[in-house]
């Protein structure tokens, strides 16, 4: 592995985080320093109330690594996260959950694949999730298998990819979605996948609610959106490049 291999960017989207954002970017900034030649911590603050913004600016003040991208309104999970991934500095991005689920000692276990591997996605026992999370990650699971013949554990976790791989790539999904098409989009460009089992979170998951089902609904569509773009070759699954202009954005 080169120098240039493990410059990396650490995505965190923020949006009035209850509780361990602060300890997970000083721990991540403290073991990436070990493991990393350049990297950076992007928070791309989501419209969060006081409390949270200002946490993030204190975060942003102390720390080298810290690069604030502060959003004047929400504009949601995934769109936050295509924002980062278009103002991330290195070729390598790794996306964290901010909440504090994330055991940052598990960053470890990620850069060790980057050798041999484009994608690394972490993902934990499915008998430890949430109803709601088992029913979203089975979802996709049967989804990615049958429509792209894609085997691939958890969509939403955190995940360590080479932004090479999505290069030139419009990211369409609006919501829970946004984790399959990454790896979706970097599959059909030839990356290589391989999982890592992560610690036991410190914090419980959310029971699901009315507006997480509707989510996990939307998300759904989303992945079948997705199928009949590959079946008529439109937008990113056109290999030509010649049917984007006719997808509405």
């Amino acid at each position: 592995m080169t120098d240039s291999d493990r410059e990396i960017s650490f995505v965190l989207r923020v949006c009035d985080t209850e509780s361990g954002l602060s300890a997970t970017v000083r721990a991540i900034d403290e073991i990436a320093s070990q493991l990393c030649e350049r990297f950076e911590i992007l928070i791309v603050d989501d419209g969060s109330e006081k409390e949270t913004a200002e946490e993030c600016r204190i975060l942003d003040s102390e720390l080298n690594s810290v690069r604030l991208m502060k959003l004047p309104f929400t504009i949601g999970y995934s769109s936050g996260i295509k924002s980062a991934l278009t103002h991330s500095q290195y070729p390598w991005v790794m996306s964290v959950p901010a909440e504090g689920s994330f055991v940052p000692a598990d960053i470890t276990r990620f850069v060790q694949k980057m050798g041999d591997y484009d994608l690394v996605v972490g993902y934990r026992p499915l008998s430890n999730r949430s109803f709601g999370n088992k029913i979203w990650i089975s979802l996709t699971r049967i989804i990615l298998r049958v429509l792209f013949g894609i085997s691939v554990r958890e969509t939403n976790s955190a995940k360590l990819f080479r932004k090479d791989k999505l290069q030139n790539m419009i990211i369409e999904s609006r919501g829970f979605a946004i984790g399959a098409e990454l790896i979706i989009k970097s599959m059909l460009k030839g990356a290589r996948l391989c999982h890592v089992l992560l610690s036991d979170s410190p914090i419980p998951e959310r029971k699901t609610d009315t507006r997480n089902a509707i989510n996990i609904l939307v998300g759904a569509l989303e992945l079948m959106l997705f199928f009949v773009m590959r079946t008529f070759r439109l937008a990113d699954f056109d290999p030509t490049g010649e049917d984007r202009k006719r997808v509405l954005r």
